[in-house]
């Protein structure tokens, strides 16, 4: 291979890494919460970081539990080289937030409470 076709290669490699696109999860549960940071690689998810588990009494520090889960995962991600923390978030809610495949009305407020604080942007739940 010339040295025209290598610089190509690595100019596309690069420009895989930069264009992919990361996530965070969040698992919200009674008393405890666990964020991520994920991808899509070859039309599969793939977890790239696993934030610590915290535990919360009540919506005051549930925030600030999340916080610090989502924190730790970042933490974790940009030692691999990756240079922007993901911004957008699918929630993963205990079956107590949920009615008929709803999120109850007064979780809603906690959850956008959550996003607004730190700036994220809500894609689902599950």
């Amino acid at each position: 291979m010339g040295q025209a076709e290598e610089e190509f290669m690595l100019k596309l490699s690069k420009n895989e890494s930069e264009t992919k696109e990361y996530f965070f999860a969040l698992e919200i549960d009674i008393g405890c919460v666990k964020g991520a940071i994920w991808t899509i690689e070859e039309n599969q998810t793939k977890l790239i970081s696993l934030g610590e588990t915290q535990y919360w009494q009540n919506e005051e520090s549930l925030l600030e539990c999340v916080d610090a889960s989502l924190s730790s995962a970042v933490e974790r991600f940009l030692p691999q080289g990756q240079l922007k923390e993901p911004n957008k978030v699918i929630f993963g809610l205990s079956t107590d937030w949920i009615d008929q495949n709803k999120i109850l009305a007064d979780k809603v407020e906690i959850l956008k409470k959550i996003s607004q604080k730190l700036e994220l942007t809500p894609l689902g739940f599950m």
